[in-house]
Formats: C-alpha cells, sequence, structure tokens
C-alpha cells in the first residue's frame, strides 16, 4: 500500500508466513486498520483444531478425551473439526450420535486414528448431515469393526476419502444407513469382509476399493428391510474370499456398475476354486458393465467367475458370530453337512451402545447363516456343530434362498486358454427367472458359457443361438433358444403307415411283455404323459418291457419314439431287428423325456421294440409309445432352416423351421 510522508507517496509492504497466510485464510477475514496493518478476527463457524482440546497427534499419548472434546464442540457449534496430520491414539471407542458433524483430515496418509486398546468398534456414526472425511481408521488388530454406520441418513451424510484397515472383523460396516453416500474409500488388511452393507436402502457406495482382506471385498445382505443399494465403480483385489457377495436380498435392488473384481480367492493356503469372484444368491440384483477377472495360479483362482447360487438359510439364536467362513457344519441328528457361505454380522450393541429402542425388537430376532455344497437336509430343532471352530448353536427355522429375477449382462470375464471351467456364468438349480445378456470374453473371442439347471428364464447369447445338424437330445434349453441347421438342404419326407403300435396313454396294459427279469412292470397313475396312466418297471442290469412286431416283412422300414421318465438310474429305448438290437438315447431324467429309433426289419426272429434299465436298480415310466412303418419317401419342398424351442426344458420341446422352395410357390 502507499502513504503519504513529507509529501512524498512511499510503498510499504506487511510481510506474513505462508504458514500464517493459509491460517488466516481459513479460520479469519483479512481487513486493513486506520494505519494499513492486516489483523484477523474470527469469524463464526471457523474450523476448530483438535489439537486446541490438548491432542497430541504423536502417536505415544492418549487423545482419546481430546478427541471426544473436539466433536462435542464441533457438533454444538456447528463449526468443522480439523485433524491435522499425525497419529492419534484411541482407547475408547469414539461415539458419535449427532446431525450435521463435519471432521477433516489431512488426508489419509496424514492423520491416522488408532486403536489403542481393545473395543468393539472404532468409530460409529449415527444422525444426519454428517460428513467424515480425509483420514484412516487403524484398528490396529483390537478394534472388532473400523467404522460402524449405523442410521447414517439423508442425502447429505457422506463418508468419503477414509481408509480403514487392521479390524479384527468388517473393515466398514454400513448398518441401516439409508440415502446417503460413501465415496473414495479404501477398505484394507481387514479380519473380516472390506464394506459390510446391510438394509442400506438407497445408499451410493462409489468408487471404493476393497482389498487383502480375509473376508469378502464387499458383502451385501439385508437382516429386515429390502436393502437395495448401488455398488458404481468399485474394486475388489486379492481379498481370501468372493471378491463380491449379494446374499439374501428381497425387493428394492441392487446394482452393481462398471466394478472391478480381480484375483481374490487368497491366500494359497485357501486350496483350489474355493469360493467365487461374484456370488449372487438373492433376487433382484443387476450385475453390467464391470471387469471380473479369474486370473492367478490354480490352486488359488475362483471355482465360477459369476455364479448365481441357491443355499440353505438356517436361522439360529445369537451368538452366530462364533462359526467361520468356509467351515463344515454337520447336523446332530439329520447328519446332513453344508460350508458357510454367509454369516450375519452382530452389531455388538450393549450398555455402551445401546440401540435405539425402535430396533430394540431387531436384536432379538434369530439370526441367519446361509450354507452351499448342502449334502442332506438340515431339521429345525437340531444342533449343528463347525467343524474348524467347534461352535454349536440350534436351529429355529430352515427355508431355501436362490437367485431370481436378476440381470446379469455387458460384462467382460478375463480367461486365459486351457481354464475355461471357471470363466463362466453358473446358475445353481432353483436359479429361475433371471437373464443372462451377453457377456464377453476378455482375452478371447465370443461370450462366456453359461451353465445352468433349471431354464433360467432368459438367455442372450452363448446357449440362446447355436448351430447343429438336428435340435439338441439333452441339456436345458429356455423358450425361445434357436438352433441353426448347420447343413440346410431339402430333406426327404417319410411317408408314413398305420400304426403297428400306438399305445396311447397306456390306459390299457396289453401286448407288453416281460423283457429280461424286470421286478415288476404294472400300469400306474404316479407319472403319466398324457392320459392317466403309464407303465412304470422296476429292474436293473438291462431288465424291461418289449412289445412283438409280428408280421413284420423283411426290408420294411420302421420310426419308433416314445417318451420316459427316469425316477431312479437310467433307461433307454430298444429294438431288436430281427438279428441283432439296437439302443435308443439314455435317459436318466426326471421328466418327461422323448426319444426316437429308425431301423429296418431283416430276416431272422420275429422283431421286437422295447425299453429297458440301464445299469443297477432303476424305476422308470414309459407311456405314449408309437412305431409306424414307412410306405414312402417324397422329395420335400421346405427347407430347415432350424429349430426353436417352444417350451423350456431339458431338453425341451423343438419345432424346426421352415423355408419353401420355389416349387411350393409355383405348383404344377
Amino acid at each position: 500500500m502507499k502513504t503519504a510522508r513529507a509529501g512524498q507517496w512511499v510503498s510499504t509492504v506487511c510481510l506474513l508466513p505462508l504458514a500464517s497466510l493459509a491460517s488466516m485464510l481459513t479460520s479469519g477475514i483479512l481487513v486493513s486498520d486506520a494505519s494499513g496493518q492486516a489483523t484477523a478476527r474470527s469469524r463464526e463457524g471457523a474450523p476448530l483444531d483438535v489439537r486446541t482440546f490438548g491432542a497430541q497427534g504423536n502417536g505415544v499419548a492418549d487423545d482419546t478425551e481430546a478427541v471426544r472434546a473436539g466433536i462435542a464442540a464441533a457438533s454444538k457449534s456447528g463449526r468443522t473439526l480439523l485433524l491435522p496430520r499425525g497419529t492419534y491414539l484411541i482407547k475408547e471407542p469414539l461415539h458419535v450420535t449427532t446431525h450435521g458433524l463435519k471432521i477433516v483430515g489431512a488426508g489419509a496418509q496424514h492423520t491416522v486414528l488408532k486403536a489403542a486398546s481393545e473395543m468393539k468398534r472404532l468409530l460409529y456414526l449415527r444422525g444426519t448431515g454428517m460428513v467424515i472425511s480425509r483420514l484412516t481408521l487403524d484398528g490396529n488388530d483390537k478394534a472388532t469393526y473400523g467404522m460402524h454406520a449405523f442410521h447414517l441418513n439423508e442425502q447429505d451424510s457422506r463418508v468419503e476419502f477414509l481408509r480403514v484397515q487392521g479390524a479384527r472383523s468388517h473393515g466398514i460396516f454400513l448398518d441401516h444407513s439409508q440415502v446417503f453416500e460413501i465415496s473414495n474409500c479404501i477398505a484394507q488388511g481387514n479380519g473380516g469382509d472390506g464394506f459390510y452393507i446391510t438394509d442400506c436402502n438407497g445408499t451410493r457406495i462409489s468408487c471404493c476399493r476393497s482389498m487383502a482382506n480375509r473376508g469378502r471385498g464387499f458383502c451385501v445382505t439385508r437382516t429386515d428391510l429390502s436393502g437395495g443399494c448401488w455398488l458404481i465403480d468399485c474394486d475388489a483385489e486379492l481379498n481370501a474370499c468372493e471378491g463380491l457377495v449379494v446374499a439374501d436380498m428381497a425387493g428394492t435392488p441392487v446394482i452393481i456398475e462398471r466394478m472391478w473384481v480381480e484375483t481374490n480367492n487368497k491366500p494359497e493356503s485357501l486350496g483350489p476354486h474355493q469360493y467365487d469372484a461374484i456370488r449372487i444368491t438373492s433376487r433382484s440384483v443387476m450385475l453390467t458393465k464391470s471387469r471380473i477377472s479369474t486370473r492367478g495360479t490354480t490352486p488359488v483362482r475362483p471355482k465360477y467367475a459369476i455364479h448365481l447360487a441357491s443355499e440353505t438359510r438356517v436361522d439360529v439364536p445369537q451368538g452366530v458370530e462364533k462359526f467361520q467362513l468356509g467351515e463344515t457344519l454337520t447336523g446332530s441328528e439329520s447328519g446332513a453337512t453344508g460350508v458357510v457361505s454367509f454369516i450375519q454380522a452382530d452389531p455388538l450393541f450393549d450398555h455402551d451402545f445401546p440401540i435405539p429402542a425402535p430396533y430394540r425388537a431387531w436384536l432379538t430376532r434369530p439370526k441367519k447363516m446361509m450354507l452351499r455344497d448342502v449334502a442332506g437336509v438340515f431339521k429345525p430343532g437340531e444342533r449343528v456343530t463347525g467343524r474348524t471352530s467347534g461352535a454349536v448353536t440350534s436351529i429355529q427355522s430352515v427355508s431355501q434362498v436362490s437367485a431370481e429375477n436378476c440381470v446379469i449382462s455387458d460384462n467382460w470375464v478375463a480367461r486365459e486358454d486351457g481354464r475355461a471351467p471357471v470363466d463362466r456364468v453358473k446358475l445353481d438349480p432353483g436359479c429361475r427367472a433371471n437373464h443372462i445378456g451377453r457377456n464377453h470374453r476378455m482375452w478371447g473371442p465370443g461370450v462366456v458359457d453359461v451353465e445352468y439347471a433349471d431354464d433360467p428364464g432368459s438367455v442372450v447369447g452363448g446357449r440362446s443361438l447355436t448351430a447343429g445338424n438336428a435340435p439338441p437330445t439333452g441339456g436345458r434349453w429356455p423358450r425361445g433358444a434357436f438352433r441353426f441347421n448347420h447343413t440346410p438342404s431339402f430333406q426327404e419326407t417319410a411317408i408314413a403307415g398305420k400304426d403297428r403300435i400306438h399305445n396311447g396313454g397306456m390306459e390299457l396294459d396289453t401286448g407288453w411283455q416281460r423283457y429280461g427279469a424286470p421286478r415288476s412292470h404294472q400300469q400306474s397313475q404316479e407319472h403319466a404323459h398324457s392320459g392317466e396312466h403309464a407303465l412304470k418297471v422296476d429292474g436293473s442290469g438291462g431288465a424291461g418291457v418289449r412289445q412283438y412286431l409280428r408280421g413284420a416283412a423283411p426290408g420294411q422300414r420302421y420310426n419308433l419314439s416314445g417318451w420316459l421318465y427316469t425316477t431312479t438310474g437310467a433307461a433307454r429305448l430298444l429294438v431288436h431287428d430281427g438279428k441283432q438290437l439296437q439302443y435308443g438315447t439314455t435317459s436318466s431324467a426326471a421328466q418327461w423325456t422323448r426319444t426316437t429309433l429308425s431301423f429296418s426289419v431283416v430276416a431272422g426272429s420275429t422283431p421286437y421294440v422295447g425299453a429297458q434299465a440301464v445299469g443297477g436298480d432303476t424305476q422308470f415310466y414309459l407311456d405314449d409309445v408309437v412305431c409306424q412303418p414307412i410306405e414312402s419317401l417324397a422329395a420335400s419342398s421346405r427347407l430347415v432352416l432350424g429349430w426353436v424351442c417352444v417350451k423350456g426344458g431339458n431338453p425341451g420341446t423343438w419345432v424346426p423351421v421352415y423355408v419353401l422352395g420355389e416349387s411350393a410357390f409355383n405348383p404344377r
């Protein structure tokens, strides 16, 4: 500035250290008085420095009370609490239940809140309008949870730029926190899941990373709410179990978009193919535009890239946390076994952290565990024991939970040659009404395979569009699947004569005789393809039933068809043409399956047709057997373009799709 001195204008400058200037800019307003001297006047709402409450941040002193005092003052005044660079030792949990509080550190690499004694959680949050930013929460293997956010609600609540590490269990526990945002956070090196998310309706988790945790990267589930949320632009790497698990959700969808899942299922001591890259046992999940990798050496590659699973849910009393992920449970009465896939987290409320009154009844509800790879049937009331942990509890109820109404589409799956079995979308039996879109191989052409047992609802790509010389004879196929004719031609049409055998719905058990030594063959109403009866056969070692074609002339050609339903073992149609046996396709499906045979009669003994058991003890049903002579062959004017599945099943019902030849339009 300039001042007048002895008739001259003289320039004067007020020099301030850079640090002092920065402090003034954040805590006051620079003004000039009449003499030109700069002064700072504190404005209302200026940030509070935690060091003014006695915090030292030297990694040695106990800063618990100082940080608590700073939080209380900031909450009361509405001013931001600043935590400058340093390591602040915390010996008791920081319990924050307020509205409009903002806590800001100097960056996760500079500001650390570190647990210095045993505690259930390092930081507990409940309220609205809260912002926690730019610091590290270090559980130091002393805090069970790094951060537990219970009912941290509303859109102006944000948790951002945090690193949470060293918790004995889950790093970040988001619990009934709705319509808020957590972004740019890292959960690393925790003893459980990096992110455990339950009942968080409308919450957005974005740009977060979970790596090198002993549990899953991300786990999304519910207890009493539908709990739908968004996971956008997140990353899960090097976790001991799955990269992502969605378990037992209902109602509001879970949207997962642009996620990066790579090299989970660590360490090698867990064994080969123990966990999937992404596992979904839930309703209403969308997974899209994500990159899922199953790379890694053989012992640690995930079981499947994307697994839509069906699991057994068991509800048990308190104490479920004593069991371990991946251990086998055994039922005391049923002898059933199952591997623990999911354990409901305990919020650990007690006299120090009392749960709000509206939620106290929720704590008394049974806790849930999810079991995969179940053998046998667990019974309510029986006790189950963990093989590894030795934990024991009793089952209160049992139910089945499957992936339903999910959309899996437009993802990239990293694969390497020779490792195709894990690089696929897998659907367990019971997973229905799901849409599986085109999911692409990253290191090779084409789309990844889809493996399923029940009709999933719709499949685009993979198994829905194929080519071959005939319609499929096995495997599950959805309605609308199409198989192109690999060698289209104007095929001959067989002109069939009068039926030699047309047994209708087996309403009359006539003409069928024993073949071999079946234990029994009789009419039954237990299963029928049409009408009310089928022929039930019990036997083994090739035993079955047969019917003779008396009067069949040598050289005569026949078409034989029949329907088989196999409850145990396997069965097939058979033909004796006069000199040798011919066999149809073996069926072991517990549903009606049509099989066919064509044959010509040769001179010799009387020909016959029938059905037989294949291998050991077998029980099967036979219905709607038709045997027709072929009178002549005629050139067809129809080109067989392919076959379409009009009814999903194994293999479903397929009908040909024709293209008419020119002669069909210009008859002579």
